[in-house]
């Protein structure tokens, strides 16, 4: 008996010490391991820290108990987050930041990051999003990024790869938004590319990519897909009717040819489709076009286009922008362009002829002004609606015979149309040929795009950088 209380008496005096070493002697103030402040600390050494806008905390005790400024840790003391948006950070991003293995969000935009990405960012296992909008990063791109399993997001808009994307692309089964767009990435897309199965954006505008449209066939959660910019040649492919989630399809600027595939009728989600600046060719068919009853925004200029506008356009509910410019659409024009002013329509450079429709050159409601191309055969029949709505302008290639020079004219006749206005505008310059043109959409295509951008989360200004 005396035995048993002994015991118990011993081990509430050693309970006694511990309590009191821990008072005497206790934890360290952090938690955070070695590896993980090395890193950061190589971090902000190899990326000019001194000089960043923001570097409150950096460097001083411990990173998750001090608060370095623009890094989150969670209840563990491991780094999670890494927020430094336009920061002013240089130089590039070391090795040992792969180290901040329990890292899942990063966001570095907009600044001047320079190199390639560490070779070993395969073991960022737990990293969700990597944003770097506006760098100059370079590549190649390592083989290791297809491991990042978790990997959700990565923006890489706005930097300096030269180089392919990797075939190991097609590893990131949990991507949902894929964003390499304007860079200078070369060569094909990988065929791992249509693994993606949880896709829902991705965006490859302005790249030097060529070959054939990739497939998306088994994208079924795909919404916005830009690829336009870029010389991807071949088709239009059919299976691409197979992402019924799509609102957005920007294939132009491209070498594409052929006629667009039937199969975009069960698109019924599309909202905007942009096929302009290609090689493509045959009629708009009405039976695909009629059945898009959600789509907006329809442009396909500057390709090889024939035929006529069907009247059944006008049963597209949602219609309320059609650029069909620099084809060979011929006349008639069908009747909607008048009793529908509020459809934005350009058709200019067309091969439709004289006379124009009576609603048209009618006087009161409608006028002819003659505007000019570098062919000088630009005739533009503007119709106000009746009561001082929107005014919709139609354009088609005539005969300027009286058209003398680049000098300001005051009234052209044309022969077969009614008779035009005074003060009108000869053509502008010499050049505006195709590769003014490209420009010009290629800023369009910029400015849209951060108008699609505006409404999002995370949302930011971008650059018109021209290269």
């Amino acid at each position: 008996m005396r035995l048993v209380q002994w015991d118990r008496c011993r081990a509430a005096a050693l309970v006694a010490l511990a309590a009191l070493a821990l008072l005497l002697h206790p934890a360290p103030a952090h938690a955070i391991n070695a590896g993980e402040m090395t890193a950061l600390k190589d971090f902000y050494r190899s990326t000019g820290g001194p000089y960043w806008k923001h570097s409150e905390g950096w460097l001083t005790l411990d990173p998750c108990r001090a608060s370095w400024w623009g890094v989150t840790c969670n209840e563990r003391d491991h780094v999670v987050r890494i927020f430094l948006k336009n920061n002013n950070l240089t130089g590039s991003i070391p090795e040992s930041f792969t180290n901040l293995v329990y890292l899942q969000h990063v966001d570095l935009t907009s600044n001047y990051i320079a190199g390639p990405l560490p070779s070993s960012i395969g073991n960022l296992a737990s990293l969700e999003s990597l944003t770097m909008i506006q760098n100059l990063i370079t590549g190649p791109l390592p083989v290791g990024i297809g491991f990042l399993v978790n990997l959700k997001k990565i923006e890489m808009y706005d930097n300096w790869i030269f180089d392919p994307l990797p075939s190991t692309i097609g590893g990131l089964k949990s991507l949902e938004h894929l964003d390499f767009g304007f860079n200078q990435m070369p060569g094909t897309l990988p065929s791992t590319i249509s693994q993606l199965s949880n896709l829902k954006y991705i965006d490859l505008t302005l790249n030097s990519i060529w070959g054939p449209v990739p497939d998306l066939s088994l994208m079924n959660q795909l919404e916005f897909a830009d690829l336009s910019y870029n010389a991807l040649n071949g088709t239009i492919p059919k299976s691409i009717a197979r992402c019924t989630a799509l609102t957005t399809l920007r294939l132009n600027g491209n070498d594409l040819e052929g006629a667009l595939p039937a199969s975009l009728a069960s698109l019924r989600r599309l909202e905007s489709l942009f096929v302009g600046d290609n090689k493509l060719n045959g009629t708009l068919d009405p039976a695909v076009l009629s059945k898009m009853a959600s789509l907006q925004f329809l442009s396909a200029g500057n390709n090889r286009f024939s035929g006529t506008i069907d009247q059944s356009i006008s049963l597209m509910p949602s219609l309320h922008t059609l650029a069909l410019a620099g084809n060979t659409l011929q006349s008639p024009l069908p009747p909607f362009l008048q009793t529908q002013p509020k459809i934005s329509v350009d058709l200019r450079n067309n091969n439709f002829s004289c006379p124009l429709p009576a609603w048209c050159s009618k006087s009161g409601n409608g006028r002819c002004e003659p505007c000019h191309d570098e062919r000088d055969q630009i005739l533009c029949c503007t119709y106000a609606a009746e009561g001082g709505g929107d005014t919709l302008s139609v354009c088609a290639i005539v005969e300027c015979p009286d058209v003398v020079g680049l000098q300001l004219i005051a009234a052209v006749r044309i022969d077969d149309c009614a008779e035009c206005v005074s003060n009108t505008h000869a053509r502008v310059g010499g050049e505006t040929g195709a590769r003014q043109r490209k420009e010009a959409t290629r800023r369009w295509a910029e400015y849209d795009r951060q108008r699609v951008y505006s409404g999002g989360e995370g949302s930011g200004q971008r650059s018109a950088r021209v290269v």
